[in-house]
């Protein structure tokens, strides 16, 4: 999975980081998440809904493409948590 941190992806991902509560990690302002752990942080984008948004802007594109060749593209929605790390 190819992972995309141009300044037009990080664009569209700070109102879902905002959202989140957890604008910080973009911004460098790290105050506002000093006391989130990694699990802290990612129960914040599930309670929002906005993993596969998130997934899908990060990777450009709408499907999860496993680096396993024999495994079929998956929608975001549709991917475990692990998918999605």
């Amino acid at each position: 999975m190819k992972i995309h941190t141009d300044v037009t992806t990080l664009s569209r991902l700070y109102p879902l980081f905002k959202e989140a509560g957890i604008e910080g990690v973009l911004t460098g302002d790290f105050s506002l998440i000093q006391d989130l752990t990694l699990p802290d942080l990612a129960a914040r984008f599930l309670a929002s809904g906005s993993m596969p948004q998130i997934c899908a802007t990060i990777t450009k594109s709408d499907a999860y493409i496993s680096d396993d060749p024999d495994s079929a593209p998956k929608n975001w929605e549709e991917c475990s948590r692990e998918e999605c790390r």
